[in-house]
């Protein structure tokens, strides 16, 4: 297993410089604009969906089968490493609000925080939670169509974020803080769940 998760991290090394300038420029920019942040685990998320075309390009579906692990123990280190980066995401934005805080921005409170880790958290698990299952079925180009609609469908839903944020001002903190901690814990049950899915699909299926 150790070895599946390493392979998964060497190949996001070939995004690591795309890492470091989108991790600087987005992440100095929640410092003042909170919601910028966002974008961060949004391309962590993506950077997955690339180590799946990867996969497909190289044939390593094929040339797997004759290592010595079991079929769920890919999936396994697809679905950790994803995992691994959506707590990055997290992390980062927990950083930048700690950093802002500092610089006492009137923008970010706590009801914010736990907003926008929310937030991440569902940018960085929901697709995946999408896109693995079908990858696995299919390949990168059909589960990339289902991705892409995930993309603009959660685009078209924006409006419904808003109108949580403004209820979230209304309640109170201890409404907005429970509300996020719910809906995260929503998104890790989904994603277990595809998680499941996956495995099923991947055992199955004729390689």
């Amino acid at each position: 297993m150790k070895a599946l998760l390493l392979k998964e991290f060497l190949l996001l090394r070939m995004y690591k410089v795309w890492f470091i300038i989108l991790i600087a420029i987005f992440g100095l920019l929640g410092i003042f604009v909170p919601y910028a942040s966002l974008f961060i685990p949004l391309f962590l998320s993506t950077a997955i969906c690339g180590n799946t075309n990867n996969d497909e390009k190289s044939k390593w579906t094929v040339y797997s089968q004759s290592l010595p692990f079991e079929r769920k123990e890919y999936v396994y280190a697809k679905y950790i490493s994803a995992f691994i980066m959506a707590l990055a995401g997290v992390v980062i934005i927990v950083v930048t609000a700690l950093i802002s805080f500092l610089f006492e921005n009137p923008l970010f409170d706590i009801k914010l925080l736990f907003f926008l880790c929310a937030v991440s958290v569902g940018i960085s698990l929901v697709p995946l939670s999408v896109y693995l299952p079908f990858s696995y079925t299919f390949n990168s180009q059909v589960s990339g169509i289902v991705l892409a609609i995930v993309y603009f469908g959660a685009m078209m839903f924006l409006p419904i974020v808003f109108l949580t944020c403004i209820m979230g001002e209304l309640l109170g903190v201890v409404h907005t803080i429970s509300t996020s901690l719910i809906a995260m814990a929503v998104i890790i049950a989904v994603f277990l769940l595809s998680w499941f899915i996956s495995v099923k699909i991947y055992e199955k299926r004729d390689l």
